[in-house]
């Protein structure tokens, strides 16, 4: 986990804290529907249970820039779960527990970096914990010394297919997902792309292939490919994804007349080592297309010398331009006249409800409710 992660991880928990019961609510339930077989497990009050766990994933969150203090207390308490009948497959399930409470829990701001930042952090916690149980189980003693090392080595094995069951169910979601995903390792050769991926180089075959001459949407031939090859200056890319605290990373470029969303994170295996880098993109040249005409069309409407004013379906001022303060101020005692405690104040006007403005409000809501009536221009 990088420094960028553990940041994303402790901001986003500032936001789940306050809403701890139903989390821990959320967490079991989700806990339960995965794998019903792991709730004879928890024998007590499951709210208080509930307590418990959150007070423990606060603690851990606010020590992971303190792995010397974090670390043993992770190990104690994978320790103490060998008494418990907790075996490293439990784990695979409450880390997804915990990644779907989560979304609940955050909602919109469960983006894709905060996602890999807790699967990052969960994952260091998981191996750790199942370390520390390893090594508890085969220090228990009444056991055999052929009876400890086959148990270790049977942990070992559970493990190891633990592993290789979660990455292929990880590469499952990957190959179905509508992201598109790419991977390359430290080398920078590329060394996975799904068929979203695929998909969006094909439609964009001939785009690409004037930037990149030869460029073709083959996966025989994008597998394999360095992606220096991509970049003018490969080694401000390189620099960049030398440094894990770098990541992750979100930008913009631009191909020809298309406009691409990148968000570039790095890959650690189970040890923690970093051995490359996921890619998500996607094509967002009419997203930005539109922010960048919505922000044109609001910069005339700031220069504009007519007033202008918007207001939303509830009839509430969303937006005046400068010209429209200026008549405002030039007759704000005429105003107040008419309204009184009128002024000509931006935080005053702004979100301001336009019945006040009217004798009979109903008239003009109903003339405002059909867009048949307008334009509708009057004095």
């Amino acid at each position: 986990m990088t420094p960028k992660q553990i940041s994303l991880v402790q901001e986003s928990w500032k936001k789940v804290k306050p809403i701890a019961p139903q989390a821990a609510e959320i967490f079991y339930n989700t806990l339960f529907e995965m794998d019903p077989s792991v709730k004879p497990l928890f024998k007590g009050d499951i709210v208080e249970q509930g307590v418990k766990l959150m007070t423990m994933l606060d603690t851990a969150v606010s020590l992971l820039n303190s792995p010397d203090k974090l670390i043993p207390a992770v190990q104690k308490l994978g320790a103490g779960h060998v008494n418990y009948g907790v075996t490293p497959a439990h784990y695979d399930t409450v880390g997804a527990a915990l990644l779907k409470t989560l979304e609940i829990g955050l909602g919109d701001a469960f983006t894709a970096p905060v996602k890999k930042a807790w699967t990052a952090v969960y994952t260091v916690l998981a191996k750790t914990m199942i370390e520390a149980a390893e090594h508890a189980s085969s220090a228990q003693p009444n056991q055999s010394k052929g009876k400890n090392t086959a148990m270790s080595q049977d942990n070992k094995s559970t493990t190891t297919a633990i592993d290789n069951a979660l990455a292929a169910r990880l590469k499952g979601a990957l190959d179905q997902s509508a992201t598109p995903f790419i991977m390359i390792d430290r080398d920078f050769f590329i060394n996975y792309v799904n068929q979203a991926t695929l998909d969006l180089l094909k439609k964009n075959e001939a785009t690409f292939a004037i930037k990149w001459p030869g460029f073709t949407a083959d996966p025989d031939k994008v597998i394999g490919i360095n992606i220096d090859g991509f970049h003018e200056k490969p080694e401000h890319q390189r620099k960049l994804l030398d440094d894990p605290g770098n990541l992750p990373y979100t930008t913009d470029i631009s191909i020809e007349h298309l406009t691409f969303e990148l968000n570039v994170s790095a890959i650690n295996d189970s040890d923690g080592n970093y051995i490359g880098n996921s890619l998500e993109w996607q094509d967002v040249t009419e997203a930005r297309a539109s922010a960048n005409s919505a922000v044109r069309l609001q910069g005339a409407l700031d220069q504009s010398g007519t007033a202008s004013m918007m207001i939303d379906r509830d009839f509430l001022i969303t937006y005046a331009n400068p010209a429209t303060f200026k008549i405002l101020t030039e007759h704000e005692k005429t105003f107040a006249e008419v309204f009184p405690g009128f002024k000509a104040d931006p935080e005053a006007v702004l979100g301001t409800c336009i019945d006040v403005f009217h004798k009979d409000p109903a008239h003009q809501r109903k003339l405002l409710d059909d867009v048949n009536n307008l334009p509708y221009v009057t004095d």
